[in-house]
């Protein structure tokens, strides 16, 4: 596999595919192959709605549609991915960089922005409005393990939360179990 560049995203980019398909709504202008490339080029690269219109040769309030409809989809068939391991898997397959420093860590957070495009309604775009990106934006807490799987995510707030009133609001503090190591680097 590793003489053949790119092999892995494909087969990961299929089997995405292959679990989400079956439950996506047809579109009459774009597969469900193209839907599901739209969905991951929006999120990773962050493309505006105009530009992948151009790029697939669609509507923008297709692109949206498209990518909300996608977006529903992925989050019923892979949020039972994400889980909270247990304090013993997590100590057994611990990486050596992070037993030799931090050998209680169970989870490293931090609170991610996305851009977004600016509503046009004046209340949605207060909310979403960070001063600290100069942009439109939505922000989620992530939770990873040491070990480098997501065990954590919130559901979306508005860039105009700060990370304290984010990470306060979660429930991340409920899966926190005495005694574990609370320290922020």
């Amino acid at each position: 596999i590793k003489s053949f560049p790119g092999i892995t995203e494909w087969c990961i980019f299929n089997a995405l595919l292959n679990l989400l398909s079956p439950c996506l709504r047809e579109c009459r202008k774009l597969s469900k192959y193209q839907m599901l490339l739209l969905f991951l080029m929006k999120l990773r690269l962050s493309l505006f709605n105009e530009d992948l219109a151009y790029r697939f040769g669609v509507h923008t309030s297709t692109v949206t549609r498209v990518f909300h409809s996608v977006l529903d989809v992925a989050n019923v068939r892979l949020s039972h991915l994400i889980k909270w391991p247990d304090r013993e898997t997590l100590q057994k397959t611990m990486p050596m960089c992070f037993r030799k420093f931090f050998k209680k860590c169970c989870i490293v957070i931090d609170c991610t922005e996305i851009f977004i495009e600016r509503p046009s309604d004046l209340l949605s775009r207060a909310q979403v409005w960070s001063n600290y990106k100069h942009h439109s934006t939505i922000k989620f807490l992530i939770g990873i393990t040491p070990q480098g799987t997501i065990s954590y995510v919130t559901e979306c707030a508005g860039g105009r939360m700060s990370d304290k009133e984010l990470v306060e609001q979660s429930n991340l503090i409920d899966y926190l179990n005495p005694g574990m190591l609370h320290r922020i680097i």
